[in-house]
């Protein structure tokens, strides 16, 4: 008997289908090959397991017990993978059950997740949902497969393994109380020279260093920062109860009722715009479960 390492699963595909018909011309036709492929087949699988696996009679061959117990075996070894083929193409949102981990940016998780969790688990009811901040050891995590996708912004510095795409832009936009005394529907740069602000520090992975602060050198000015955070529940209780401004989109001033936007003054163009990004590994672009997870969060994040 030849090495089973060695042996064509096609062979093995084409002895089950022998097993079935009863001759070659039937299982060519029911593997969709040519007969004269399946007699050189039948010719590999006898040099394998001995010239007696197939008894040739006048109308067809006959399976010997061996032929026999080898498609009940082939059978139940290749079920698993064509259910799993099966699964891979007719994905059923509904009754995914394997966990679901999101990498988010920490802003972005405070200002989204939410509306993620609640509309996740309508769209994957049975599937256990983790939604986790984007950090340096996470991230390393995420390229090696250990995370199913990820939500950052446009500063962010991704691998070129991860597949990206924009899921929402919002504009860039001043935050601050409603009512401030010193903002409204036209601002310059000198109505914020000496407003405190509230700043938020770039998550790892972020070029935007001081972000804020070379903006506002550009402009020949230095930010009165009188609040540095990581969480954008202290910043805007500060932006509630002062007149510290922040820099921000208008889907963190929808955290707070009494907060409000304000528009920007000129600026440069790569301070103007907030753009979310979300994708996950290359090698999983064509998987049926990466695919529709990606479509469900751009319509829940663009509220589509």
């Amino acid at each position: 008997m030849q090495d089973l390492n060695k042996l064509d699963l096609n062979l093995l595909r084409l002895l089950k289908a022998l097993v079935d018909t009863g001759s070659t011309k039937a299982a060519a036709l029911k593997l969709g090959i040519s007969q004269a492929s399946a007699s050189r087949g039948l010719t590999q699988l006898k040099a394998a397991f001995g010239n007696q696996l197939f008894v040739r009679q006048a109308h067809g061959m006959q399976a010997s017990e061996l032929a026999l117990s080898l498609a009940r075996a082939i059978e139940q070894m290749l079920e698993p993978v064509s259910l799993a083929l099966q699964q891979y193409h007719e994905f059923d949102a509904s009754q995914y059950s394997a966990p679901i981990s999101l990498l988010v940016d920490p802003y972005l998780l405070e200002e989204q997740g939410g509306r993620l969790v609640s509309q996740l688990h309508q769209r994957y009811p049975k599937a256990p949902l983790n939604l986790l901040h984007l950090t340096e050891q996470s991230y390393e995590g995420f390229t090696k497969g250990e995370f199913d996708y990820l939500i950052c912004d446009n500063d962010t510095e991704l691998a070129q393994s991860l597949f990206c795409e924009p899921l929402y832009q919002e504009p860039m936009q001043i935050l601050a109380r409603k009512g401030h005394p010193s903002l409204g529907a036209n601002n310059c740069w000198s109505d914020l020279a000496e407003l405190p602000v509230v700043h938020l520090p770039e998550p790892w992975l972020s070029s935007r260093h001081h972000y804020v602060e070379r903006e506002y050198q550009k402009h020949k000015l230095q930010p009165n920062v009188v609040l540095e955070t990581h969480s954008l529940t202290a910043g805007l209780e500060l932006l509630a109860n002062s007149d510290a401004i922040l820099f921000a989109s208008r889907s963190t001033c929808l955290l707070r009722s009494d907060i409000d936007t304000f528009a920007l003054p000129s600026v440069s163009e790569d301070f103007s715009t907030v753009e979310v990004f979300g994708g996950f590994l290359q090698r999983r672009r064509n998987h049926p479960f990466y695919q529709h997870l990606h479509l469900s969060i751009a319509e829940i994040l663009t509220g589509d």
